[in-house]
């Protein structure tokens, strides 16, 4: 029984990566409809090992609760006698088979130790019929988080996640990647569709606001219609009425002339003047 899924190593220097990756193997969630062959199995409990140069017997006991190995690879984890012994190690305890590398930085010969290189004896048939044999090295393949961008470099580790993943549940890599981009492919449609809903809410009610304003500026225009046939009325039959009495008229006129006032100040000079002229 493992106390661990994973065990993450590497150099003090790539800390950040190792984070990264193992952030994302937490957060990643498999698909409801695969089945997986052992229901024990789990990819979420990690053990990290990412500063300590020394290798113990506390670290040993602990590397021995882990099910898998994944060692972060870089230039600075070549020549590194700590990642060294704890490879030798668990191969020791474990497999080869359960080592993951993952090649955060550089090239593959610059970056993986030489406990990953391999070589193997090729027969090769030449021209002539006749078999030549030749050494050849042979790398590991591994995962690769290595972008040329930032997007590029979230891309590779959505996809190296659900690689790691499937070789520690025994599936096939192709399938998980099927199954989370079809369920990525659902999320997104759902998004899309609710983004769609509150647009269509939000323009309705743009619209409506938009009706009762334009109904509203109808509704003000009639009633500044009403109000400069009031006030025309006001200017011209007040004065006629009381043309008879000079003392009434001229406090008629006294009353117009205060409106006109405060016409003006309110800008509205259009109105009709005392004196029966459109003011300016």
């Amino acid at each position: 029984m493992y106390d661990y899924d994973f065990c993450i190593c590497c150099c003090s220097r790539d800390r950040i990566v190792a984070e990264e990756l193992a952030a994302s193997l937490k957060r990643f969630k498999v698909p409801e409809k695969v089945s997986l062959p052992d229901p024990e199995l789990d990819y979420r409990r990690i053990l990290p090992d990412y500063e300590s140069e020394c290798f113990d017997d506390e670290k040993k006991e602990a590397l021995k609760r882990c099910r898998r190995l994944i060692m972060v690879c870089t230039p600075a984890t070549r020549d590194s006698r700590a990642v060294l012994e704890r490879l030798l190690y668990f191969e020791e305890i474990r497999a080869t088979e359960a080592i993951i590398p993952v090649l955060a930085e550089g090239e593959p010969a610059d970056a993986f130790p030489p406990f990953f290189i391999r070589e193997k004896r090729v027969r090769h048939i030449l021209p002539d019929m006749s078999v030549e044999e030749r050494t050849e090295t042979v790398e590991p393949v591994a995962a690769d988080l290595r972008g040329e961008t930032p997007r590029r470099q979230k891309e590779l580790l959505r996809y190296e996640t659900i690689r790691i993943v499937a070789t520690l549940l025994e599936l096939a890599p192709d399938m998980l990647v099927r199954r989370h981009e079809a369920r990525h492919r659902r999320r997104t449609a759902l998004l899309a569709a609710a983004v769609c809903a509150i647009l269509l809410i939000v323009s309705g009610l743009f619209a409506r606001y938009g009706l009762a304003a334009y109904h509203a500026a109808v509704i003000s225009e009639k009633q500044t219609a009403e109000t400069v046939a009031v006030t025309d009325r006001l200017f011209y039959e007040l004065p006629e009425t009381f043309a008879d009495d000079p003392q009434a008229l001229a406090s008629v006129q006294e009353a117009i002339n205060e409106a006109q006032a405060a016409l003006d100040e309110l800008g509205l000079s259009g109105l009709p003047s005392d004196d029966g002229e459109e003011g300016e």
